[in-house]
C-alpha cells in the first residue's frame, strides 16, 4: 500500500490517465459508433464503488482512478445522448481471485482470498450475458462475474479451481450468432 502523500505526482497521473481518462475517450471515441448501432453496449471492468476506509486509506489514488471509471459507467448510462441512441452501459467485475492467478484484491476483502478460487472463463461468459441483453435490461448497473453467471442459470461451481470452465469456444459461437 500506497499512502497519497507518498505517491509523486507523475504516478498519480499515469494512474489517472490509465483509468479514468482512457476510459472517458474510448467512450467519446465510441460513441458515433455505438449510436448507429442497433445493439449497442458499453461494458466498463470497473468495481462497485467501495467506500470502506481500509481500501481508501490503503489504496487512494488507485481507487480513486478506478472509481472514476465507476461513475463513467453511471454518467453514461443515464445520458440523455447514450439513452437517446439506447446504449447500453454497465459494469462487471470478478467477485474472488481467478486460479490463473489475476487478482483485483483490493476490492474483494469481503470474501475469502483463496476459497473456491474461479476460472478466468467466467468473465467471459459474464459479459456474454451482459452484452446479449437489449437496451433496457441492464443499465447503468454494476455486476460481479459470479453474480451475472448464476442469474442466468449457470452453475458457477463448473469454474471452480478443481474443474475450471472452458466456455471459450462457446462464447465465440455466441458472439459470432449475436454479431453477425
Amino acid at each position: 500500500t500506497q499512502q497519497a502523500h507518498h505517491i509523486d505526482i507523475d504516478q498519480f497521473d499515469l494512474c489517472q490517465d490509465i483509468n479514468a481518462r482512457s476510459t472517458f475517450v474510448l467512450a467519446k471515441a465510441c460513441f458515433p459508433y455505438l449510436a448507429e448501432s442497433e445493439h449497442a453496449h458499453f461494458l466498463n471492468i470497473t468495481p462497485p464503488i467501495n467506500l470502506d476506509p481500509k481500501v481508501l486509506g490503503a489504496y487512494t489514488s488507485y481507487a480513486a482512478s478506478q472509481y472514476s471509471r465507476s461513475m463513467f459507467t453511471v454518467g453514461l448510462a443515464n445520458h440523455p445522448d447514450w439513452h437517446k441512441s439506447t446504449i447500453s452501459v454497465n459494469a462487471l467485475w470478478p467477485l474472488r481471485r481467478y486460479s490463473t492467478g489475476e487478482s483485483v484484491i483490493m476490492y474483494q476483502g469481503h470474501i475469502q482470498q483463496h476459497d473456491n478460487l474461479k476460472d478466468i472463463s467466467i468473465l467471459g461468459d459474464a459479459a456474454y450475458e451482459i452484452l446479449s441483453k437489449s437496451f433496457g435490461q441492464y443499465n447503468g448497473e454494476f455486476f460481479y462475474d459470479e453474480e451475472i453467471v448464476e442469474m442466468s442459470g449457470v452453475d458457477t461451481q463448473t469454474f471452480t479451481q478443481s474443474n475450471p470452465g472452458n466456455t471459450s469456444e462457446h462464447i465465440q459461437e455466441k458472439c459470432d450468432e449475436m454479431f453477425v
